[in-house]
This record gives structure tokens, C-alpha cells and sequence, in this order.
């Protein structure tokens, strides 16, 4: 009866072990691709572009036309 009783605690044991070594490597693996993500330069790029054409009239051709 002993027996069975070490044997379900060391399957625990181990059961709690595997455990605990998959959570550190999934948040190894998390901080990882993290640290990747923050540290790589941006592909984003913009090639919108729109021609905008304006006039802005002086202070002579502003006059010029009030004299008109």
C-alpha cells in the first residue's frame, strides 16, 4: 500500500515539474517575440501623395484690387 502511495506522489512530482518547465518556456518564448517586436524597425511607409496649389495674394495686389 506504501508503494502505490510513492508512486502517485512522484507522478505528481514529476506531473508538477513538467508543468512549472512548460510555463517558464512559454513565458521565455513570449518575452522573446516580444523583445523582437519592440527592437525591429517599422516596414510602414507612406506613398500617398496629392498636389495642392494654392495662390496667396501680396499686400500690393490686395490693394491694387480695394483701388479697383
Amino acid at each position: 500500500m506504501n508503494n502505490i502511495w510513492l508512486l502517485q506522489a512522484n507522478k505528481n512530482a514529476i506531473k508538477r515539474r513538467t508543468t512549472f518547465s512548460i510555463q517558464i518556456l512559454v513565458t521565455l518564448y513570449v518575452l522573446l517575440l516580444l523583445f523582437s517586436q519592440l527592437t525591429s524597425p517599422t516596414v510602414a511607409y507612406f506613398d500617398d501623395s496629392e498636389t495642392v496649389t494654392i495662390t496667396i495674394p501680396t499686400i500690393a495686389e490686395e490693394q491694387e484690387e480695394l483701388m479697383n
